[in-house]
């Protein structure tokens, strides 16, 4: 049976594109090797300290400058055989780094990673990790070990990582891998479990840049899991639905709360028009309808008349009596 929302007309909604918000700015890779350098010198406990920056300066970044150059966010194409040994380099280093490193002086390290997740043959390997043993569960799980400390997390450590996240939604492969539900025997969380914990702090989060970057994260999530759900439609409703109602929706209702308690504190445009398109039911009528009202979002209220729009139509759609 058709969904009666396929049925309504809702031209902005449609309009927004489906395909994931990547961060494919390379960074100034010299900057990135001075500073890495620098933390690996005085970082105390690591024995191999010359032999981890031999690697990086003789095999991840001559492979980074290669295929995904500053100048450039597109990606040019390496053989396998620098590719395999830039990736087996780059693992070598984060499983050396990750736990010797204070958290503040991991970015350097987690934005080779952002660069990395990009090269399809990386994020098909990552892919095959059981239960994120691979780099993306070190990273995770040490910001995770990080936001429960009384330091809290460093600012530009979780502005990264939320930007590599973002990346991983690029290869279909990697996503399904980091949005992963089940758990294993050597871990009582799964990858999906430890993700959220991490973007929904980060979506609550004082720092704009980072609300944007955990926004766009969870917009990569949202739209993995709506394209399964559209083709499902499209052909009918015939055969399995792709959508655990139990388990999944448990999960998006937790992200959609954060989203919404985000959205009642903005008060930019820009960040509101990152939020919008994310919601879904759960007492949001007001919540949108109050953007449209002077004072709740500038003393104008939303003054794109685009994203006017699109917030009606998302309120239309989602508490019209469809009965």
């Amino acid at each position: 049976m058709t969904h009666p929302h396929t049925k309504l007309e809702l031209p902005v909604i449609r309009s927004i594109s489906l395909n994931p918000i990547l961060y494919t700015q390379p960074p100034s890779y010299d900057a990135l090797h001075t500073k890495l350098s620098s933390f690996i010198d005085a970082a105390t406990g690591i024995s191999n300290k010359a032999s981890l920056k031999l690697q990086i300066s003789d095999e991840i970044l001559p492979f980074m400058k290669t295929c995904f150059p500053s100048s450039t966010s597109k990606l040019v194409k390496s053989p396998h055989s620098q590719t395999d040994s830039a990736h087996a380099a780059l693992l070598h280093v984060t499983q050396s780094l990750i736990g010797s490193l204070p958290p503040s002086e991991l970015f350097p390290l987690v934005d080779l990673w952002r660069i990395a997740v990009l090269d399809e043959r990386i994020a098909a390997s990552l892919s095959l990790a059981k239960n994120l043993a691979d780099a993306p569960g070190l990273i995770f799980r040490q910001v995770q070990s990080s936001q429960d400390q009384s330091s809290g997390l460093p600012r530009n450590l979780l502005l990264t990582v939320l930007r590599f996240t973002s990346n991983c939604f690029a290869v279909p492969s990697l996503a399904r891998h980091v949005l992963n539900p089940s758990s294993d025997t050597t871990r009582s969380e799964s990858p999906r479990s430890t993700v959220t914990s991490i973007l929904i702090p980060a979506l609550l989060h004082e720092d704009s840049a980072v609300r944007t970057a955990a926004a766009s994260t969870v917009f990569n999530v949202a739209t993995y899991i709506q394209k399964p759900l559209m083709d499902y439609q499209r052909n009918g409703a015939k055969g399995s639905v792709p959508f655990d109602s139990n388990e999944d929706g448990e999960w998006i209702v937790e992200i959609v709360s954060a989203l919404i308690e985000g959205l009642k504190t903005e008060k930019g445009n820009q960040d509101v028009e990152t939020l919008v398109p994310l919601l879904e039911v759960l007492q949001a009528k007001d919540v949108l309808a109050g953007k449209l009202e002077p004072g709740g979002c500038g003393p104008e209220g939303v003054r794109s008349e685009e994203l006017r729009k699109l917030i009606q139509e998302t309120i239309d759609m989602y508490f019209t009596d469809m009965d």
